[in-house]
This record gives structure tokens, C-alpha cells and sequence, in this order.
């Protein structure tokens, strides 16, 4: 593994993870024992506007109730499970760090749906699935994580079947030097931004066609505002990221969207 690959899995990867998440909801009164997939979103959804995001990033992909769906960087597995909850697909996580591996199967397994999400520990680079393989993919703020784009974006594009749908919502990089630490990266040495101008000449070299872009800094702007009041009681390094990330996306230092993307047909 790359020096990259390890740093990166050593900023997000934590012990009792599992147990942390629990006691979090327990806190807001909801009990272990009996969790849905509703209640875990309150602490599975590790990106810009949680449930509502991924919801709408599900939505926009007009999922097939049979459809063969990969989670690129999958983390808690969060995005797996409510598509599978509210779309009957089936689908295949990917994540580089081990204890969100083990904690979103966990997961799975406490909601009744690890028959229908399989977690994979791996790169997003060098994807373990044959050519072809999925109807659609999906990436939630990965791509800052990682500094070969171009094998991304190609490993996306060979496991889709032609026709395949690939939506994503990321972080791009914007103007200005990005304030650390932050959510992604302590510091830049892991931070792998690029504009938004840049991924979508990427993602086109690539061989995806793009099908609709939409803006959401004005939307993330609001939602981290709402997100700042209610830090008071949280530790201070996650205040210190929160704050970070609001200060970037206000001040245009960074910046984020959701677009959606397909692999053509063959001819």
C-alpha cells in the first residue's frame, strides 16, 4: 500500500467505532436494539447534508429495483443501506478503512440487510469487480481523498455496464489555500482537490458522458451554518474541522456539486 493509501486510511480509520456510534444515538434516545435504517442516519451519513444528500443523490439516479449498484468509498455504509431500503437494488460497498468495513457490516447485519449489501475492504483505483459488473456506481466526498483521479474515474467507468448510470457528490477544489484541519485531512498532505472544471474534463476524457450538473454550495453553505449552532458540546477537534469546512465553502475555498454521469452504449 502507498504512503498516500495508509495515511489517508490512518486519518479515518478508529477503534470502537462501533460502539461510539451507539452510544451517540443513545444519546438521542434510541435504543440499539431495535435500529432502523431511518435512525442510523442520523450518524451513517458522513457528508454535506446527510440523509437529505444521499436521498436525493438516489433519487436523481432513478435506480431500477433490480439494479447492481456499487458504493465507491463506502464508509459506515450509509448510502447502501437506504438505497437498498428505498429502492430495492442490491449493492457492493467499497471502502479503504478497515473499522468502517467492519462497523457497516455490523450495521447491515443489525437492520437485516447484509443478503443484500456485500462490504469489500480495497482501493478505489484498483476496484476487485470484472469489466462491466454494476448498473450504476455512486462516489459521496471521496474524490478529495484520493490523488490518482484518472484510475478512479477509469475504474468506474470499466466496471459499468454500458448504459450505467454514475452519479457523484464531491468536494472540488476552489480559490484560495483550503483551511485545515478539516473533515477530509488534518492537513493538505492527504488533501487531493481539484476544480470542478478539472473533474469534468476528467470524468469526459474518461469516456462519461455528462447528463446533468447540479450546484450545491449555496445549499451546503445553509446546511453547515445549522450545523455550526449546534457544536456547542461536541470535542474540539470536530469543531475545529466543522468550522473549517463552513469557513471553505463561504469563502469559496472550496467548492461542491452532484453530477450525473452515463457510459454509452456499445456500438
Amino acid at each position: 500500500m502507498s504512503l498516500d493509501l495508509d495515511t489517508v486510511r490512518d486519518h479515518y480509520d478508529r477503534d470502537h467505532l462501533l460502539d461510539s456510534l451507539f452510544r451517540d444515538l443513545n444519546v438521542s434516545g434510541i435504543s440499539a436494539d431495535s435500529l432502523t435504517v431511518a435512525q442510523l442516519a442520523q450518524v451513517d451519513q458522513l457528508h454535506i447534508g446527510g440523509k437529505h444528500a444521499t436521498e436525493t443523490l438516489l433519487d436523481r439516479l432513478a435506480l431500477d429495483s433490480d439494479a447492481l449498484c456499487l458504493d465507491i468509498g463506502c464508509g459506515l455504509g450509509g448510502a447502501a443501506r437506504m438505497a437498498v431500503t428505498n429502492h430495492a437494488v442490491t449493492v457492493t460497498g467499497i471502502d479503504l478503512t478497515p473499522s468502517f468495513c467492519a462497523a457497516a457490516r455490523d450495521l447491515n447485519q443489525v437492520v437485516g440487510l447484509d443478503d443484500r449489501i456485500e462490504i469489500i475492504e480495497g482501493d478505489a483505483t484498483d476496484l476487485p469487480f470484472d469489466d462491466a459488473a454494476f448498473d450504476a456506481a455512486w462516489s459521496l466526498h471521496v474524490n478529495m481523498n484520493i490523488a490518482d483521479k484518472q484510475a478512479l474515474y477509469q475504474e468506474a467507468f470499466r466496471v459499468l455496464e454500458p448504459g450505467g448510470k454514475f452519479i457523484i457528490y464531491e468536494i472540488f477544489a476552489g480559490h484560495g489555500e483550503v483551511h485545515y484541519p478539516a473533515p477530509w485531512a488534518r492537513s493538505k498532505e492527504i488533501s487531493f482537490l481539484i476544480s470542478a472544471t478539472a473533474t469534468r474534463r476528467l470524468l469526459a476524457d474518461t469516456g462519461f458522458q455528462e447528463r446533468a450538473w447540479w450546484d450545491h454550495q449555496a445549499i451546503a453553505i445553509d446546511t453547515m451554518d445549522r450545523v455550526i449552532k449546534k457544536l456547542t458540546d461536541t470535542d474540539k477537534p470536530v469543531r475545529d474541522w466543522q468550522h473549517n469546512l463552513a469557513k471553505n465553502l463561504t469563502d469559496g475555498r472550496i467548492t461542491i456539486a452532484m453530477a450525473l454521469f452515463d457510459k454509452p452504449m456499445a456500438h
